[in-house]
């Protein structure tokens, strides 16, 4: 299975979306366009995500934890995860936009 994230602000606005391909079909996450598409052979589905205050959300979520003494929501392996893919996309932009493979070597 691979995956393509273009994260990138143009000049008609932003961009943000992910990809998902693998071997039964395609997954695309837009999440500026708050959709999500699922594409198997010639049929795709489309599903309306709807807006999401993602950092509100996170940040409350972390201070229910903390308040509440339970598992933190994101874990330092997710840290570590977001991490390697904001080195991966930079590795990327440097090699012309070229794919690159996780991890980085």
């Amino acid at each position: 299975m691979e995956c393509v994230i273009d994260v990138r602000r143009v000049i008609e606005g932003r961009r943000g979306t992910a990809v998902w391909i693998g071997s039964d079909g395609q997954m695309t996450a837009d999440w500026i366009q708050q959709r999500l598409d699922l594409t198997c052979g010639d049929q795709t589905q489309t599903w309306t995500t709807g807006p999401s205050t993602t950092v509100l959300s996170t940040v409350t979520a972390f201070l229910h934890a903390v308040r509440c003494k339970e598992n933190m929501p994101i874990t330092g392996e997710d840290g570590f995860r977001a991490v390697e893919i904001a080195d991966a996309c930079y590795h990327s932009a440097l090699r012309g936009g070229r794919p690159v493979t996780l991890p980085l070597a």
